[in-house]
């Protein structure tokens, strides 16, 4: 954690920068009346303030106010009581799942395991953007002044295209992890037919390359997206955990379909295996192969299966050469695990993260919803950051698109929605 009052700020201004365009706007809001804590180290719980009426837009429905932490010496019951450094810094810096980590061990990317330690809603909405967008406002109503001339205008939201390579065929493998998760779906929702579909899909033989039909949707568009390769190598010389869990390929067997993507304009990054997630030296072996297959610079990555502690993953991939990182989102639920949608730095290591707030399996998988609702929730997502002017990453997976899945049509209206609206990429 930055170690002064000023450090604290600055990280909240750097990671708030696309919202204070402006080069005058951070001085402007250090300038604010904002009540330092002197017990911010004992954080008690959480609440929602109020806003004011030159605010009041800014609180998402149903909610009451912004969700903020409470700390010992200030039960912060107004606005103007809420040391709102300190709660933008501990959110961005996941202060309650450290924690919670220190306490129990990774959460690993799924939020069911931080129980009642974190409030649900916590997860829902960006609301470090939306804190610095209040104090644009209280700062234009405090000066009487125009806020867009104050602080520059907001910028068009922003969202990462991203795939993570995990298969490129049927292997025996993915057979048997399909056969283990319809079981599994079939026993949990008590649908027979969950498992009879499973037994169906893991027999029939599938090419799940979906590279060709990724790059049709994105580039009709003028888009261009990041791709994260495995790179730990394939073959039956693995230990049965990364036989069953890690991809199965080996980069090399996908080197012209890279090049081809690299040279027409997408990135390439790293998915390192399911067991690197602390590991220096296996990270820093799978970025060499994967550069080395390549022939450029791999500089970015997510961990496979989102396998991720907030104490030890940037760190571990920092030190193995990365600069950018887009695994802090969830694998069992949608949302802002930092409870923003920034492009940040993190200050212990050093790396630059995007958060991940929307996968396909949480729409097709974890919530099982029908075509209509995953499209509303899509909208959500998208309202979300078009709201906050936010920006963050998604990853639709490669395989996907295959008929075995059928995911593809979820990706189709994201891309429709995003040019409708104006996104970025």
């Amino acid at each position: 954690m930055p170690r002064s009052r000023e450090q604290l700020m600055d990280h909240v201004l750097r990671a708030a920068a696309r919202l204070l365009p402006d080069p005058a706007a951070s001085a402007r809001l250090a300038s604010l009346p904002i009540p330092a804590s002197a017990t911010a180290d004992r954080m008690t719980g959480w609440q929602f303030i109020p806003m004011p009426d030159f605010a009041r837009d800014l609180v998402p429905a149903p909610y009451t106010g912004l969700l903020v932490p409470v700390y010992d010496d200030m039960p912060a019951q107004q606005w103007q009581q809420v040391d709102w450094w300190q709660a933008a810094h501990d959110m961005l810096h996941c202060r309650a799942e450290r924690a919670w980590e220190a306490a129990h061990g990774p959460a690993h990317s799924y939020r069911f395991r931080l129980g009642d330690a974190v409030p649900d809603a916590l997860f829902d909405h960006a609301w470090v953007n939306r804190m610095i967008l209040f104090l644009r406002r209280w700062w234009a109503a405090l000066h009487t002044a125009d806020e867009t001339a104050s602080f520059g205008a907001l910028p068009r939201p922003n969202i990462h295209l991203t795939h993570d390579v995990d298969a490129v065929k049927k292997t025996l493998a993915i057979r048997l992890k399909t056969l283990a998760f319809a079981g599994f779906n079939a026993l949990r929702y008590m649908q027979p037919r969950l498992l009879l579909k499973g037994i169906t899909r893991a027999m029939t033989p599938q090419n799940y390359d979906g590279f060709t039909e990724i790059r049709a949707l994105e580039e009709a568009r003028g888009w261009r997206s990041i791709w994260h390769v495995y790179g730990g190598g394939g073959g039956w010389w693995r230990s049965p955990l990364a036989l069953l869990i890690d991809p199965g390929y080996d980069a090399a067997s996908l080197r012209a379909q890279l090049q081809i993507l690299h040279m027409a304009g997408h990135r390439i990054g790293l998915h390192p295996r399911f067991a690197s997630w602390r590991d220096v030296k296996r990270i820093r072996r799978e970025k060499d192969y994967l550069e080395m297959v390549l022939g450029v610079k791999a500089n970015e990555c997510r961990q496979h299966w989102l396998r991720f502690s907030v104490t030890h993953t940037w760190a571990a991939q920092a030190e193995a050469g990365f600069a950018h990182d887009r695994t802090l989102g969830f694998n069992d639920r949608m949302g802002f695990r930092s409870a923003a949608a920034l492009t940040y730095r993190d200050p212990a290591s050093g790396m630059t993260v995007t958060p991940l707030v929307l996968m396909d399996s949480h729409l097709y998988d974890y919530a099982r919803l029908d075509e209509n609702a995953r499209h509303e929730a899509i909208d959500r997502m998208l309202q979300e950051l078009q709201e906050t002017s936010g920006e963050a990453s998604i990853v639709w997976h490669t395989h996907v698109f295959n008929p075995d899945y059928g995911w593809g049509e979820g990706y189709a209206y994201l891309l429709e929605r995003m040019a409708a609206l104006g996104f970025e990429t």
